[in-house]
């Protein structure tokens, strides 16, 4: 068996879509204690300006997490501050809920600042300042992915420590706009932040069906490029992208990735840190 706790998916929404519990066989992040020796997850809660529901959707999500007993441990984030109107002073209800994790935007920009998809040269506007502040008050942490590299910055500059691009790879090696470019990983670094290795095949290649030699090149870039494994962990997004590496269809298929990083030179210590240990103790700062 082996260790999981992964920074992104998007398990609680497809389940509120689909009317099914978090433990159900019909989602991909499902985390069978029968695979994992031990288990945590961070589940998002997706929206963003083009969804008409979002009224409540917070509540909702919150309450079928708290009332799925069988699902491992774990926490809630925003993904995409509309999920709460973009409204700073919504978030303290929201950390009461259980979210300790808030992205800003998801790829559409908003009132809080440009996204890597949409006016992606506009960093953080007064109010995306305000909600940074906020959010970091409350000891939430803060979440770039999706964000525009100027908002991305502005980010990392303020919250050292609490910080995460919780389900990006390597721009360098993907030339993606969701991924990391060198500059933005190395400040992350220097911020002590973390970043999840995203397992979309889009993110971790240009062309063609991605395999798992594909994401243990990103991890070996980023590694090779701080020097260290200490800022990678995983963000899967399970249940929110339909393009898996081939051989991986679920977190159940997992131990393929784990020993493909064994086997490519990675050691059991490092390869548990990223699988485990990175994330477990950054969340706990």
């Amino acid at each position: 068996m082996i260790p999981y706790f992964d920074a992104h998916c998007d398990s609680l929404t497809a389940a509120l879509d689909s009317g099914v519990p978090l433990d159900s066989d019909t989602l991909a992040a499902r985390l069978d204690a029968g695979t994992f020796s031990k288990r945590e997850q961070i589940y998002a809660v997706y929206g963003d300006s083009n969804q008409k529901e979002l009224s409540g959707l917070l509540e909702r999500a919150a309450a079928l997490f708290v009332k799925s007993d069988k699902r491992p441990k774990g926490c809630l984030a925003i993904e995409g501050a509309e999920v709460i109107g973009c409204d700073p002073m919504r978030l303290k209800s929201a950390y009461e809920m259980g979210v300790r994790v808030t992205g800003i935007t998801w790829n559409h920009a908003n009132v809080l600042s440009g996204s890597c998809m949409e006016d992606t040269r506009r960093g953080l506007s007064e109010v995306g300042e305000e909600y940074l502040e906020r959010a970091l008050e409350l000891g939430m942490f803060i979440d770039i992915s999706h964000l525009s590299d100027s908002g991305a910055g502005s980010v990392i500059s303020r919250a050292s420590g609490r910080v995460l691009a919780s389900h990006s790879n390597s721009r360098t090696v993907c030339a993606s706009p969701r991924n990391l470019s060198d500059y933005l990983y190395l400040r992350l670094v220097e911020a002590g932040g973390m970043c999840g290795i995203n397992l979309y095949t889009p993110f971790l290649k240009s062309r063609g069906q991605a395999t798992v030699a594909d994401v243990v090149a990103h991890i070996r870039y980023l590694a090779g490029l701080s020097g260290s494994v200490a800022n990678l962990c995983l963000g899967c997004d399970f249940d929110g992208c339909d393009r898996l590496p081939r051989g991986i269809g679920s977190a159940a298929d997992l131990p393929l990735l784990y020993d493909a990083m064994i086997e490519s030179g990675f050691s059991k210590q490092q390869t548990d840190d990223i699988f485990y240990n990175n994330l477990y103790n950054f969340m706990r700062r």
